[in-house]
This record gives structure tokens, C-alpha cells and sequence, in this order.
């Protein structure tokens, strides 16, 4: 009597193992997703913090977005494309924010909405909205956003 697996044996190991690891791969790109999504989240939220901090409870409007508010010293940048977010402004603290975007097909930004990055936006804002858009096809809107406080 021979000791050993056969062919037939080893193929169903080999074809079990393969469905695993699908699974696997599968579970880990939807979670490097989400955790993408969570430091885009963070990030709008940073952004807006820092604008806070540096307006200061006695300005009346903002100053310029620089590096030098963010620890890295850099505006933070989407995770994936390390493109910067999109931002808008308004003149004054009653004044409405443009419309939110819905999506961006490439991580562009679109209509009265301008690429965030260092002097972007410019002093003189009364209030600030920060948006990133988000990979999870499942949310809806598929962007985050984040407004500075009015006065």
C-alpha cells in the first residue's frame, strides 16, 4: 500500500487555499479603503482646526493656508493620489458655501471649488469649507466636508 496524498487530493487543497486567499485579498482592499477614508476624513478636519487656531477667537476673517500650521509642515494631501483637497470660501459669516460636490471623478476640484495647498485659500475668507471625496461607493454623498467656525 502506497502512503501518500493523490493528484486529485492535492488539486482540491491547492483550489481551497486559492478561494481563501480571494477572500482574504478581497477583505483587506475593503479595509485599506475605509482606512483611506478615515485619514481623509481626519485630514478635512485638521484642516479646518488649524485655519481656527491661527484666525484666533478676536479676527474677523482668515488667514492664508500655509505649510507652517500643520506639524508635518505640509497642507495634508489625499492618501492615494497626493493631490490636495478642495476648498471654498465665503466673504462674509451669513454668506452661503457653494453647493458640496457630490464626487470627483478624478480628485480634481470642480465649479467655484479651488485646490487647497499652501496659500490656498487666501486671507481674507470669513469662513472656510474643506472637502475630500471618498473612495467608499457605498456612502452618499461620496465626499467629506468641514466648515470653520463662524464668528
Amino acid at each position: 500500500m502506497k502512503k501518500g496524498f493523490t493528484l486529485i487530493e492535492l488539486l482540491v487543497v491547492i483550489a481551497i487555499l486559492a478561494i481563501l486567499a480571494t477572500i482574504g485579498m478581497a477583505v483587506f482592499s475593503s479595509v485599506q479603503s475605509k482606512g483611506r477614508d478615515a485619514k481623509r476624513r481626519s485630514d478635512v478636519h485638521e484642516v479646518t482646526k488649524a485655519l481656527d487656531v491661527a484666525k484666533g477667537a478676536d479676527n474677523a476673517v482668515f488667514p492664508a493656508l500655509v505649510d507652517t500650521l500643520f506639524t508635518p509642515g505640509k497642507v495634508p494631501t489625499d492618501p492615494v493620489t497626493g493631490k490636495n483637497y478642495c476648498v471654498t470660501t465665503a466673504a462674509s459669516s451669513g454668506a452661503a458655501f457653494a453647493t458640496d460636490p457630490t464626487a470627483w471623478a478624478t480628485g480634481g476640484c470642480s465649479g467655484s471649488w479651488a485646490v487647497m495647498g499652501n496659500g490656498v485659500p487666501a486671507a481674507g475668507a470669513a469662513k472656510i469649507r474643506v472637502c475630500a471625496s471618498l473612495e467608499d461607493t457605498t456612502v452618499s454623498p461620496q465626499v467629506v466636508c468641514s466648515s470653520t467656525q463662524a464668528n
